[in-house]
């Protein structure tokens, strides 16, 4: 497993310095390796995690089709136009968070600590870590507001509440201000690929239950889907 991804990321990290010209000219930065440390790491971090948010948003669709049934059926009325359409993208993107609530890309992480690190727990509680241990990281999924209503329920329109320090993404992507790339371009990535998916006839898993998703490690491979 070392020696495939020291193969691929050695690829990768070529590919980068081959396009590094018309990377900078498009995102107006110096060609250097800052430049090339950024766009290794959105290709080799960001990628993965976007088709692997993007598999489970299609996951919680399929098995509720009281939501997938009318978000299709809005999508379906529009056609081409569906992209162009204020309101329905942002239905679309709602219900990308949504799904993401109750299924988070990243459910267990493991970090290392490179440092003696303190953190806060909630109210002022804190506690620390010294350095070279390791901390388990799990995702708060399906929490929101609970004055929003039934934390079990589908309600896209849950995603518009802004009651936590993030804004409206409810702690999918994580606790805290901070910078990430996922709480904007991963979301509108996924909005217009799901707006894609629904343009097309509705759709249902390939395989049967027990062949449904192939894995790779962590990563989702395969999760083949059909016109009902």
């Amino acid at each position: 497993m070392q020696l495939r991804a020291e193969v691929h990321a050695n690829a990768l990290r070529e590919r980068v310095r081959r396009h590094r010209a018309a990377l900078s000219a498009a995102w107006g930065l110096p060609a250097d390796g800052l430049l090339e440390r950024t766009a290794v790491g959105l290709l080799w971090v960001g990628h993965p995690a976007t088709v692997q948010a993007g598999a489970l948003v299609m996951q919680e669709l399929l098995q509720r089709p009281e939501v997938h049934g009318p978000l299709h059926a809005r999508v379906q009325s529009l056609g081409a136009a569906a992209w162009d359409d204020a309101d329905c993208q942002e239905a679309v993107r709602q219900h990308v968070i949504e799904a993401l609530r109750f299924r988070p890309p990243f459910p267990l992480l493991l970090r290392d600590v490179p440092r003696d690190t303190a953190y806060a727990l909630d109210g002022a509680r804190r506690t620390t870590t010294p350095a070279g241990k390791k901390v388990a990281v799990m995702s708060p999924a399906a929490m929101f507001d609970p004055e929003a209503g039934d934390a079990k329920a589908v309600c896209p329109f849950h995603a518009g509440r802004t009651a936590f320090p993030n804004g409206p993404y409810h702690l999918i992507f994580g606790h805290g201000t901070r910078t990430c790339i996922a709480q904007d371009q991963v979301v509108a990535i996924l909005t217009s690929a799901l707006t894609g998916l629904l343009t097309l006839p509705r759709l249902t898993w390939a395989d049967f239950a027990w062949w449904r998703l192939r894995y790779d490690g962590p990563i989702i491979r395969r999760m083949r889907l059909k016109a009902r």
